[in-house]
């Protein structure tokens, strides 16, 4: 597949769901879209094989030929996230503590 059949098949899936949007709630709908967009930007990237497009290649950017200090504020900013972000899939919670 092309990368035009590819967001073709997007923009269909998505029309779809958005014709089930009566029982579906705006947040599920946002989220679904920004996970579509995401992939497609993601298989488009995989599928060019350029430097630098897709998310894990702009990730260890962020790492390279810049000051040790930022070095150090990257890796600690997408640690935190990832850690974060795996423990409210685990628990539910939006932050460490609280209800």
């Amino acid at each position: 597949m092309n990368r035009k059949q590819v967001l073709t098949a997007l923009v269909i899936s998505l029309t779809g769901i958005l014709l089930l949007g009566i029982w579906l709630d705006n947040f599920f709908l946002a989220w679904l879209g920004w996970g579509l967009i995401f992939a497609a930007m993601e298989f488009s990237g995989l599928t060019a094989n350029a430097k630098g497009d897709t998310l894990s290649e702009q990730v260890w950017l962020g790492t390279r030929s810049r000051s040790r200090g930022w070095k150090v504020f990257w890796v600690t900013g997408v640690t935190f996230l990832l850690v974060w972000l795996i423990y409210h899939f685990i628990t539910g919670n939006p932050w460490f503590v609280g209800s």
